[in-house]
């Protein structure tokens, strides 16, 4: 879990399933994300969040208000395979991976938002 003085980021909740659905099912909420979802494509959603944590131990996590809401929305991370001509996968070696690894792993870095990656000439410049 994450806490700020405002927000819980913590692990779903059954008790999250229909007011994410809710969220989901509004055309307002879902303008410019990937539309409208079903009950059931919105459950699948929150399993594969929980899925992710399980593989990663990052996730798209449900946010709590305390005090205010028991759910909120969701917010996070998630581990995107992304193979391009710009940044082939066999020369990246990983160092977006690994700068926003060591990044988030730090106490103070952890209190802000960072935005990371490597361009495929930053890549080619590592490469041996």
């Amino acid at each position: 879990m994450i806490e700020t003085p405002r927000l819980l980021l913590r692990p779903w909740r059954e008790s999250d399933m229909p007011l994410f659905a809710e969220q989901n099912a509004d055309p307002a909420v879902m303008q410019y994300l990937t539309g409208v979802l079903s009950r059931e494509a919105s459950d699948a959603y929150a399993r594969r969040a929980q899925q992710h944590f399980a593989d990663h131990g990052f996730c798209k996590w449900a946010v709590e208000a305390p005090g205010v809401a028991p759910f909120i929305g969701a917010v996070g991370l998630s581990h995107v395979a992304i193979e391009a001509s710009f940044t082939p996968p066999s020369k990246s070696h990983g160092v977006s991976t690994g700068a926003t690894g060591a990044a988030a792993t730090r106490p103070k870095q952890r209190k802000r938002r960072l935005t990371m990656g490597a361009t495929g000439s930053d890549c080619r410049r590592l490469s041996p």
